[in-house]
């Protein structure tokens, strides 16, 4: 693929991802050509990214989509944006922070995750840098992505950038898998004043430390109910005074899980929990009147973030609840 005009480039990377050039040909054996001679000029388009204008950054993050299963077009996509950003130094990032609203649902993994991993793994004096500098709205969205996800090895640049992003609610919905809804709308939705005691209560309660994106859910005070679509499965959030108060509703299930706490319900007879399960550490579902909490405890995913957003776990819970396929 020639790089001798920019329209053009971009149109065809627009069709290639929304798969307006297919990958494979007729017969679903082989690459089409179009597809092969844009895959054979990834390279070039990432190693050039003073080829692109700035303002091809917000078009370019339009286009990530988690559904198609195509990681290493995705990846690449991602790597093309934050070249391009960093080629036009702080305007470029600037540019970026602020494209963080042109993410669809469906991209909001690659989108928001990778390229916020991307930034803070390879680019966090620059990144640090423009924060600094952008309006609160800009700061607030990236605290939001920043905050549900777990870096093992920037925990000490993670927590250095939050300390300098304002104090304000994150949204999760603003994060969440495409295969979730929220069950009621802003105005609909309660919240409840949450101290630093109330989340010392919780961790003590858990015995064991909080996930950042639970954490963070439970710090902000918003009751979130999520339903999975096209499915009559709800994951409604607790509160945090009733996790303080587990034992009231549920007296049986710090005997039965020593390491965990239950951090939403179904509204119905099921509750979620969080903890050292049958199968490892995870998140769990079990009736609340089923017996035992640990034994009968069904395991749908590992983390929050596998679960939430990256929508692992899903087919698990259509199972469990018998969901016609």
């Amino acid at each position: 693929m020639k790089l001798d005009n920019l329209d053009k480039t971009m149109e065809i990377i627009r069709k290639i991802y929304t798969c307006e050039i297919p990958m494979f040909d007729e017969e679903g054996d082989d690459w089409t050509e179009e597809y092969t001679d844009f895959y054979n000029s990834l390279d070039d388009l990432i190693k050039n990214p003073g080829y692109f204008k700035i303002e091809c950054i917000p078009k370019l993050m339009e286009l990530f989509n988690d559904t198609l299963n195509y990681d290493t077009l995705m990846s690449a996509l991602a790597d093309l944006v934050i070249n391009i950003a960093c080629f036009y130094g702080n305007e470029g990032i600037h540019k970026l922070l602020e494209s963080f609203v042109c993410v669809k649902v469906e991209g909001r993994m690659y989108g928001k995750m990778h390229l916020v991993g991307g930034l803070l793994h390879n680019h966090f004096e620059e990144l640090k840098m423009a924060l600094s500098t952008s309006t609160d709205e800009v700061k607030l969205e990236f605290k939001t992505i920043l905050s549900t996800i777990e870096f093992k090895n920037l925990l000490k640049e993670k927590e250095e950038l939050l300390k300098m992003l304002p104090q304000g609610k994150m949204n999760l919905l603003s994060i969440v898998n495409s295969k979730f809804e929220s069950l009621y709308s802003k105005e609909e939705r309660s919240s409840i004043k949450v101290t630093l005691d109330d989340i010392d209560k919780i961790i003590n309660i858990a015995r064991m430390p909080l996930p950042e994106m639970l954490k963070s859910v439970l710090e902000e005070g918003e009751i979130y109910c999520l339903e999975i679509k096209e499915t009559s499965i709800i994951i409604c959030f607790c509160y945090a005074i009733d996790i303080i108060n587990m034992d009231d509703n549920y007296p049986y299930f710090k005997e039965d899980v020593e390491e965990g706490l239950i951090f939403a319900t179904d509204l119905g007879g099921n509750v979620y929990y969080y903890g050292k399960g049958r199968e490892g550490l995870g998140l769990y579902i079990v009736g609340a009147g089923d017996g035992n909490f640990f034994d009968e405890a069904t395991k749908f995913a590992s983390t929050f973030e596998e679960f939430f957003i990256e929508g692992k776990g899903i087919d698990i819970l259509k199972k469990y609840y018998r969901c016609p396929t």
